[in-house]
């Protein structure tokens, strides 16, 4: 399908661990895991020297109380004043933080360190659920930008204030412009590993893997105890196809933050690489307790159900999603292409024309609709679905589509399919030759449905033969099902078989041919006993019932065919139909002579003479 299930990027968490300090507009620096103590001077006293190393190590509960200690007997000090903010900050206590800046600020308008308080404090603001900041997402990152470029501007050679500059334009996505600001950052502490790991996450995004590997690793070596780090060179390792690498890396990063949602996502996507879904869904499970708002867990859960074969549990998955956002067109979309697997035409219509209301220019969802009338339709010949007002919508909201992207031409053939039901020829040879896997799927459905049961085959054994994953095997296998070509739905199976062995999905699938076979001989023998004793319309039904469970029984389509053509109040569908269904047999009995098929022929030819005669 095509929503975004496969290839999909976790954001990193913004994480502003700072190695230096300032005072007013000269930078001094501080103590640092990662570097060594340097010299405090000026006014700065012993007891600020050792909140400093406390804000340094990480405990910053601590430096506050030791920065208001400092300030007891110093309330002037504004070093101290923009320090406490800081470690203000790092515990989350934004309001108590801003009001320490606002009072530096008021004191000195260009003490640096101040406005890249504000900066911080703006954009951790973005981290919480208040629905006013998130909602006030731009304006708010366009203010912080504003500050850490006033405090870059005040103290260009300070790390601290180029970093903050680089994550305000991360954050917008302004990639490039912010790996400047980190490669700045880096020239000026060439020991920076926030600067290192927000680099490395920005050419991990811009799939520079070697440049992304090179600078988690070195980020890495200055300090062990970076998650972040650890979690970045993971999903890079992951994207290099390097697994257990990643799953070390990934692990490493989970032991030094438990309660990260995003590298509870990689572990999940990491043991799915492995093939390992029981733990990729534990994974996925956990990244929802931590954050239930985490939208791509419910979708990997889902499609991990859904790869399984458990198509229930899948659409259970994805409401759950939708009650965090039910406009999201995008799980609208998942669970009507879960619908319609399951036959439950009705309930994928409405799915998919609510994807059409949000976002009218959906191709999937445009074509789902279309496949969904026409399956309908097909699996109730009697109730004429395609004159319904249901129908016409979805005819009309196809044709939309059609001309706004008519070099399309998979929603050409899906126009076809629906003109189809009408009588229509289908336009085959205007397509002209399927260019990927999706149109060529589209066209061997037309084929097929069309009747075009020899050509059909062709296509279907060619895309089966060159399909190298197995992905692509059962997406060929499903289509083959759903339409009920049991024979290259089984061959599809049987590969997928092959690629993975013992799967349950594929056994399941495998059982529902089976019985569709046997059932559709059932419905024929049943069809048979009416037709001796005169009761046609009840045969007809039954040998409608059986082609809805194997088209390719040839016995029925003939013995359809003869019946529809003997109604005396057949109209020019059922014409058309019986025409139609002479033809399936005529593709599906090659041993025919060629007499009988020439008859057989002439009389197809000839319902369709007498069905343009008819109004319909």
């Amino acid at each position: 399908m095509a929503f975004k299930t496969g290839n999909y990027s976790h954001k990193l968490a913004i994480s502003l661990a700072f190695s230096l300090g300032v005072c007013g507009s000269s930078w001094i620096p501080c103590l640092s895991a990662d570097a060594p103590a340097a010299p405090l001077k000026g006014s700065v006293k012993v007891e600020s020297s050792a909140a400093d190393r406390l804000y340094a190590d990480g405990k910053y509960a601590e430096a506050a109380a030791a920065y208001q200690k400092v300030l007891a007997t110093e309330s002037a000090n504004l070093t101290a004043q923009a320090a406490l903010g800081m470690a203000l900050v790092k515990q989350f206590k934004l309001d108590a933080a801003q009001e320490q800046f606002d009072k530096v600020i008021a004191s000195d308008a260009k003490f640096a360190r101040a406005h890249t308080g504000v900066a911080l404090v703006t954009m951790y603001r973005l981290q919480g659920s208040n629905k006013t900041y998130l909602d006030n997402r731009a304006n708010l990152l366009k203010t912080a930008e504003q500050e850490a470029r006033l405090a870059t501007e005040l103290a260009p050679q300070s790390p601290e204030a180029q970093i903050t500059l680089g994550n305000c334009l991360k954050e917008q996505g302004r990639l490039d412009e912010a790996a400047r600001q980190y490669e700045e950052t880096i020239k000026l502490d060439a020991r920076n590993t926030e600067a290192l790991t927000q680099l490395a996450t920005i050419q991990l995004a811009q799939n520079k893997l070697d440049e992304a590997q090179a600078n988690f690793q070195k980020s890495i070596e200055l300090g062990a105890s970076n998650s972040t780090a650890h979690y970045g060179l993971g999903r890079v390792y992951l994207k290099q196809g390097k697994v257990d690498d990643a799953l070390k890396e990934l692990n490493t990063a989970l032991y030094l933050s438990p309660n990260s949602a995003p590298v509870h996502d990689a572990l999940g996507a990491a043991y799915e690489a492995q093939g390992n879904t029981v733990a990729a869904v534990r994974e996925y499970q956990e990244s929802i307790r931590i954050k239930p708002e985490n939208l791509q867990a419910y979708f990997r859960i889902a499609d991990i159900h859904s790869t399984r074969g458990d198509l229930e549990q899948s659409i259970t998955d994805l409401h759950s999603a939708l009650e965090l956002e039910p406009n999201n067109s995008e799980i609208h979309l998942f669970i009507a292409t879960q619908l319609l697997a399951l036959e439950r035409f009705n309930d994928a219509i409405t799915e998919f024309n609510t994807v059409l209301e949000f976002d009218p220019n959906s191709i999937p969802a445009g074509l789902g609709l279309a496949r969904a009338s026409y399956l309908k339709d097909r699996k109730e010949p009697g109730e004429e679905y395609f004159r319904s007002d249901e129908f016409a919508e979805a005819t009309k909201a196809l044709d939309r589509l059609t001309k706004q992207y008519p070099k399309s031409n998979e929603l050409q053939m899906a126009q076809d399919k629906l003109r189809m039901l009408s009588g229509k020829a289908i336009r085959l040879a205007e397509i002209g030759e399927p260019q990927n896997l999706p149109e060529s799927l589209a066209m061997y459905e037309l084929m097929f449905e069309g009747g075009k049961i020899n050509s059909s085959d062709r296509l279907a054994t060619k895309m089966i033969g060159s399909a190298d994953t197995l992905k692509q095997v059962l997406q060929i296998a499903d289509t083959a099902l759903l339409i009920r070509d049991l024979t290259n739905a089984e061959t599809a199976y049987k590969r997928a078989d092959a690629m993975d062995k013992g799967s349950q999905r594929v056994r399941l699938a495998l059982s529902r041919v089976n019985r569709n076979r046997d059932q559709a001989i059932r419905y024929a023998q049943v069809a048979s006993q009416l037709a001796k004793r005169k009761q046609l319309s009840a045969a007809i039904q039954k040998y409608n019932d059986a082609l809805a469970c194997d088209p390719r029984l040839a016995s029925a389509q003939l013995e359809l065919a003869k019946l529809m053509q003997k109604l005396s109040y057949s109209t020019a569908s059922d014409l058309r139909d019986a025409a139609g269904h002479y033809r399936c047999y005529l593709e599906l009995s090659e041993d025919l002579q060629a007499k009988e098929r020439t008859s057989i022929q002439k009389i197809a030819d000839k319902l369709d003479e007498r069905a343009t005669k008819i109004k319909s």
